[in-house]
Formats: structure tokens, C-alpha cells, sequence
């Protein structure tokens, strides 16, 4: 994974969730905002799945077990969605 890109994720998924919590416990139904702050995660999720199609082919050859990576991704892709329906 690209570092910068890695900690500009973690800063921002965990302000969106500090939000997120925050406005839950002020009593705050979920709004444009907390959705809002929940694409910014998505968006960054799906940028990554982007990064990892792209980076075997640049000459980043994946080390580990190949089926957990995309596991672990897909299922960080498609939580966000599933908390938006619920």
C-alpha cells in the first residue's frame, strides 16, 4: 500500500467516525452530513481497490496470502453501503 495514501485514509475514516459518534450521542438522527462523512470513507475505499488492481501491473508484486487482501478489501468496500441501508 501507498503510505501517504494509507494515513490520509486512517485520518479521515476515524474523524468520519469521531463525527459520526459524536453526533449519535448528542442525540443527532443521521443526516447529509454524517452520510456525507461515511462517501468520503467510501470513496477513499473504492480509490484503494483501484490502487490495488493497478499496482501488480506497475511492478508492486503482492506478498501474503492474496485471497485474505481481497477479502479483507471487498468486505471494507461494502461495509459503509450496508450501514447506509440499515
Amino acid at each position: 500500500m501507498i503510505l501517504w495514501f494509507t494515513i490520509v485514509q486512517i485520518v479521515v475514516a476515524v474523524a468520519a467516525g469521531v463525527f459520526c459518534l459524536v453526533a449519535g450521542l448528542i442525540g443527532r438522527r443521521p443526516s447529509d452530513f454524517s452520510v456525507g462523512a461515511l462517501a468520503l470513507v467510501e470513496a477513499l475505499l473504492i480509490v484503494q481497490v483501484i490502487v490495488a488492481i493497478i499496482a501488480p501491473f506497475s511492478g508492486n508484486p503482492p506478498t501474503g496470502d492474496l485471497l485474505e487482501f481481497w477479502v479483507y478489501l471487498v468486505s471494507a468496500v461494502l461495509l459503509p453501503v450496508g450501514a447506509v441501508l440499515w
